[in-house]
């Protein structure tokens, strides 16, 4: 039987405000005969000594690792997870994530997901919509919807934002509502145009936009949406960074599934662990015996120290 993939019902010790879901994945690429691997060839770019961009073949082996997290009060916590064959897209998978997190924080589950380009789906979109789930996701450049932004900021229409980054480095942000051309999504969205950043003005191939369900209405609702995607980066800086070079998350203990499985849950356990001491308050337990804790620290029998 397959290990859990669940390691989440210590997030509860995070009381406070329900933070957003960040869903993300991670390529790990392993040599040998692991059971489940998959194996893909892609085409790169890669940039010669000498400066030239040439186009090459790139075989891959391993497998993906794809996360549902939920960011709460700056520390990163893994709520659920699948572990697929590199072949194999992370948004397959998105949907029954999503469902098992919310499943598992009831009430305290957030009402915002964080996500890459890889994750944009109209009936993804429209189903997390109607389970109270906003989306907030980077625009990709050829879409419609990020060109018809752009023809209605040449317009001057929409809502203009500008925030002071310091001296004489502002950033400018157009706002939309009522955008209506991702294909399959049945209701309106919102979208965010960067036309310039810090002082720099963007030409339109250099700017680039955000996708939501959110209503903009508001600078401060702009603000809010501009300012809150920039946390998705963490899960590349705190997370998957730190799990690979700190929690060898790449180094199996076994060939088999189960050697996997086994290895996928006891690491994301520990992040978790770690990242609930850094939340605070961890100190205070230091010294104190395993007996006095379990008087004094656990409230209910389905916590763990």
């Amino acid at each position: 039987k397959a290990w859990p993939q669940t390691v989440a019902p210590i997030v509860h010790a995070l009381k406070g405000k329900k933070g957003v879901f960040i869903l993300d994945a991670t390529k790990q690429l392993v040599y040998g005969d692991y059971e489940g691997v998959g194996e893909q060839t892609l085409i790169k770019e890669v940039r010669r000594g000498n400066g030239t961009v040439v186009e090459t073949r790139v075989h891959e082996k391993g497998f993906k690792i794809v996360t549902l997290c939920l960011l709460r009060k700056g520390e990163l916590i893994v709520v659920a997870y699948r572990k697929i064959p590199i072949r194999r897209h992370e948004s397959t998978v998105a949907a029954e994530l999503v469902k098992e997190g919310q499943g598992i924080l009831g009430e305290d589950a957030p009402d915002v997901i964080l996500v890459d380009r890889g994750f944009i789906s109209g009936p993804l979109f429209a189903s997390w919509k109607k389970d109270g789930l906003d989306v907030v996701v980077p625009l990709k450049r050829n879409m419609n919807l990020f060109e018809d932004m752009q023809g209605l900021a040449k317009l001057k229409d929409g809502l203009e934002v500008r925030l002071e980054d310091g001296k004489n480095k502002q950033t400018i942000i157009k706002a939309f509502s009522d955008l209506t051309s991702l294909d399959s999504y049945p209701g309106k969205l919102s979208g965010l145009l960067v036309t310039q950043y810090r002082g720099l003005s963007k030409e339109p191939s250099e700017q680039w936009g955000f996708l939501t369900t959110l209503d903009i209405r508001t600078r401060k609702q702009a603000l809010t949406i501009y300012h809150n995607y920039d946390d998705r980066s963490l899960i590349e800086n705190k997370g998957y960074r730190e799990l690979k070079q700190g929690f060898n998350l790449a180094h199996y203990p076994g060939l088999s599934s189960r050697a996997q499985s086994l290895h996928l849950f006891f690491m994301l356990l520990t992040f978790n662990l770690v990242a609930l001491w850094r939340s605070g308050g961890g100190e205070r337990y230091v010294g104190i015996g395993i007996r006095r804790l379990r008087r004094q620290a656990l409230t209910s029998p389905d916590q763990v120290i």
